[in-house]
């Protein structure tokens, strides 16, 4: 099949395809909800489907009937590819009708959010907005176009609360090859050849050209300027005028490096361009190229060269440091302490403690101002004393960390067993000295109705103390000390034999 052929098929199925949508039970409902074309304010709502005629009509635009002919054989034409149907609360007819209206402001001059605004007073049948100059025949970039017509989604989605129609074509496709299908119909081609050129796109055979006369190949001369444009490492935008002599001499320009975007673009006469320098990561300086190519191979070029990104070594800080509180002194019972290290941002440190007692769990190492945590455990036994380190580059701080004495504790070394009377062995002796805290007094009672003081006592049992006939008895001797932190006592049996 030819492509003459294949174009005659998908057309006849677009055909049928609006013919049974305008037929359907719901197509009068429909267009009842959705205004699909700019009215005047003094007219009744005209259904975008009967066709309509732009009050804003120019030599070189399509007109409403064309563009909405065009916009029914892509739809076939993506159906015939096997696209998925996707849904949209606009239909073909809005989208092709508004898109149109909104190229044709920005042809005459108006700016993005004008546009958008005068299309918006056409849909609430505010009347047809003036345009903002002559037509220049100028399309808006593709990223402006798309951003009108996903306004447009939420127009009639939100304001006008349309329902739901379903189609083959994607919102960034159908603006692309709508606004294509402009522009060539603007150069001259007739529908059928916009047809063709656009397909030819959309099958991935390259761009085609359009159907302006090419001019004389000895009458074309191009510029471009500047002829050079230097970028920070930082990338940005920036733009480039293009001449030509005469005005009808096309062109085509693109960038030979990826990090030059946005350059790609062709037409006819002066005009200007924008592209984006992307930032440079590197610390090298690299140089790109925008072309321009015309008539007979005639070509000009922009070169740009950007600087590469500058390291800077940060200077190394000056350093003190500051700790509080700059000892550490733990109650018996233990807990966490926390030491506070003041010093610059950027200054690096470190702590170990020298004693397995107070540990440190948190905080080991920082930079900049920190905390030290220790923990320390409950202590059973005689104050302790010990040390911590900080260190850090170029020295170290030692701070002292200590923990108090165990609260009063009674211990009594006693003998096993004692012999009654005091004959060999000797009279036994009782050590309460190894007891803890701070100990003022040491009070004894024997077991056998005897007392005594002192660290250390002798205590002889006398033979009264073992009932007749028995021949031994065990003695609980107990120890009490005291002190200001209280009492304490222990207790321990002793074997009183004969």
């Amino acid at each position: 099949m030819t492509s003459h052929q294949s174009l005659g098929r998908i057309v006849a199925i677009a055909g049928l395809a609006a013919m049974a949508a305008c037929s359907g039970p719901d197509a009068g409902r429909a267009s009842r909800q959705m205004p699909t074309a700019a009215t005047p304010a003094a007219n009744a709502f005209v259904d975008p489907t009967t066709g309509r005629m732009t009050t804003m009509a120019t030599a070189s635009f399509p007109s409403p009937q064309d563009a909405l002919a065009f916009r029914q054989v892509l739809e076939a034409k993506f159906q015939a590819m096997g696209k998925p149907l996707l849904s949209t609360y606009v239909n073909a007819e809005g989208v092709t009708v508004w898109t149109l209206e909104y190229l044709r402001y920005r042809a005459s001059g108006c700016s993005h959010p004008e546009s958008i605004d005068k299309v918006f007073v056409q849909i609430d049948r505010r009347g047809v907005p003036a345009a903002c100059g002559p037509d220049s025949g100028e399309l808006p970039p593709l990223s402006e176009s798309l951003a009108f017509r996903q306004a447009l989604e939420v127009k009639y989605r939100d304001d006008l609360r349309a329902p739901l129609s379903q189609t083959y074509v994607d919102q960034p496709n159908e603006i692309v090859y709508t606004q294509e299908f402009v522009r060539y119909s603007q150069s001259g081609c007739s529908s059928a050849s916009s047809y063709e050129r656009v397909f030819t796109q959309i099958d991935g055979r390259g761009v085609q050209p359009d159907c302006r006369p090419a001019p004389s190949t000895s009458s074309c001369s191009y510029g471009i300027s500047p002829a050079s444009q230097s970028a920070a490492a930082a990338g940005g935008a920036f733009t480039a005028t293009i001449s030509t002599d005469p005005s009808d001499c096309s062109w085509q320009v693109s960038a030979d490096v990826p990090w030059i975007s946005g350059a790609a673009a062709s037409g006819s006469g002066s005009r200007t361009i924008n592209y984006t320098v992307a930032a440079n990561a590197s610390t090298q300086t690299r140089s790109g190229r925008i072309g321009l190519s015309g008539n007979a191979g005639a070509q000009a070029s922009l070169q740009v060269n950007q600087s590469g990104t500058t390291t800077t070594t940060p200077p190394t800080p000056t350093c003190t440091f500051a700790l509080s509180p700059s000892t550490v002194n733990a109650i018996p019972e233990g807990g966490t302490y926390d030491v506070q290290v003041a010093t610059q941002t950027g200054c690096a440190w470190s702590a170990a403690s020298s004693v397995p007692w107070a540990t440190i769990v948190s905080g080991a190492s920082g930079t900049g101002s920190g905390t030290i945590r220790f923990v320390f455990p409950r202590n059973l036994d005689d104050e302790r004393l010990g040390t911590a380190q900080l260190s850090f580059d170029g020295g170290s701080q030692t701070f002292f960390v200590s923990q108090a004495a165990a609260l009063l504790r009674a211990i009594i070394i006693a003998p096993i067993e004692c012999r009654i009377g005091g004959g060999a062995p000797p009279p036994c002796t009782f050590d309460g000295s190894t007891s803890k805290g701070q100990i003022t007094s040491y009070t004894w009672d024997f077991g056998d109705g005897q007392t005594g003081t002192g660290a250390v006592v002798n205590h002889t049992y006398a033979f009264g103390f073992l009932p007749y006939p028995s021949l031994s008895r065990d003695a609980t001797v107990t120890l009490t000390v005291s002190g200001p932190g209280g009492t304490s006592t222990a207790t321990a049996i002793v074997r009183v034999f004969f």
